[in-house]
């Protein structure tokens, strides 16, 4: 029997969604350690891919996200999420590098909107569900920059929004 790409993905995610194997994905990192400088890169290459910017005025990689992203990980994820989500972070990563020759946060943008579009195919269902849960972490970090907030129109208090109760907090009314 020949070992395919497929196949050690298939492989890979089963192990990843059962929470078998997860330890030797990540290799034995410390689950309550930081994210290490490599998931930093690809975290902020797949929230820049996602959260370009325009229209938006901050763009995923801005440190400020990649901070909230490490932070959602270390604080809200228990032990097990935390491992698994460094471990998708760690797949999509070295999976691009054995497609591509690259890793996935040296690959221009358009590589990795191709990268992600194919991780987002739901016809492998536990690649596809890994995808989203970066996602959804990615997405939950973004919304935290209060500039994209005030962007978007949200409002802490009826009728004020962000940046002017921030402004207000400063004594500049």
């Amino acid at each position: 029997m020949a070992i395919t790409r497929r196949a050690v993905l298939a492989a890979g995610a089963v192990g990843l969604g059962s929470g078998v194997g997860v330890a030797v994905a990540i290799g034995e990192a410390d689950v309550s350690a930081e994210l290490s400088r490599d998931e930093r890169a690809t975290v902020a290459a797949a929230a820049a891919t996602w959260f370009p910017g325009e229209p938006f005025p901050v763009s995923g990689d801005d440190q400020r996200v990649v901070d909230a992203i490490e932070q959602i990980v270390m604080e809200v994820l228990a032990p097990s999420q935390r491992l698994a989500f460094r471990a998708v972070v760690r797949a999509l990563q070295l999976g691009t590098l054995a497609a591509r020759g690259r890793a996935f946060h040296d690959l221009d943008a358009e590589a990795r909107r191709d990268v992600l579009q194919v991780w987002a195919d739901p016809s492998v269902l536990p690649r596809r569900v890994a995808l989203d849960s970066l996602k959804a972490v990615v997405g939950m970090a973004y919304f935290r920059v209060p500039e994209v907030l005030d962007h978007v129109g949200y409002r802490q208090t009826c009728g004020v929004s962000l940046g002017q109760l921030n402004s207000v907090g400063r004594g500049r009314a």
